[in-house]
């Protein structure tokens, strides 16, 4: 009986210790995807940022700075030219 009882006493802090597992392994899994996602992102940055081609048309359009911000954001999210570009 008496090992009943003590099974009693230890099962909250087992619980509690498995429960503290889990969050740190989450918290490891979402470290692990930031991570990835900010190679992703540097990755990308480094494939456009060697593509003379794209970046020149972008650069030689005649809009105004903000129109030709989001058209190499849109070539950064697409890896195409917007079609009114083309």
């Amino acid at each position: 009986m008496k090992e009943h009882d003590l099974d009693a006493l230890i099962a909250p802090s087992r619980f509690l210790i498995a429960q503290a597992e889990k969050r740190e392994a989450y918290q490891r899994y979402n470290y692990a995807g930031q991570a990835l996602e900010l190679a992703t992102i540097r990755e990308r940055f480094a494939e456009i940022y060697s593509q003379f081609e794209p970046v020149n048309k972008i650069q030689a359009m005649k809009l105004d700075e903000r129109d030709k911000l989001c058209a190499a954001a849109y070539y950064v999210m697409t890896g195409r030219l917007p079609k009114e570009t083309e």
